[in-house]
């Protein structure tokens, strides 16, 4: 499944909650399992998106949605900041 990522600006902070400011859509991933987080995060990373060391660092935040039925979130798994939006092509 190709997968749309969107890139951020983000206003807020751990404390006070974050708060998507902007997006822009920043290309696509490949991801064989799109349902599966560390399929997506692996996917992330091998585009570059993300750095080795994000392992076990960032989550995607399912809603109970598919991904080709709303924006899901990637999030730094320690302060909650959206990181990308992932959409399924």
């Amino acid at each position: 499944m190709r997968i749309k990522v969107f890139s951020l600006d983000v206003w807020g902070n751990a404390d006070e909650g974050f708060e998507i400011n902007d997006l822009w859509s920043a290309g696509t991933i490949g991801c064989d399992d799109p349902y599966d987080d560390k399929a997506i995060v692996d996917a992330l990373i091998d585009a570059g998106y993300l750095r080795d060391a994000a392992r076990g660092r960032v989550r995607v935040e399912y809603d109970g949605n598919a991904l080709d039925e709303t924006r899901t979130p990637v999030e730094d798994a320690e302060t909650g900041e959206p990181l990308y939006l992932l959409e399924g092509v």
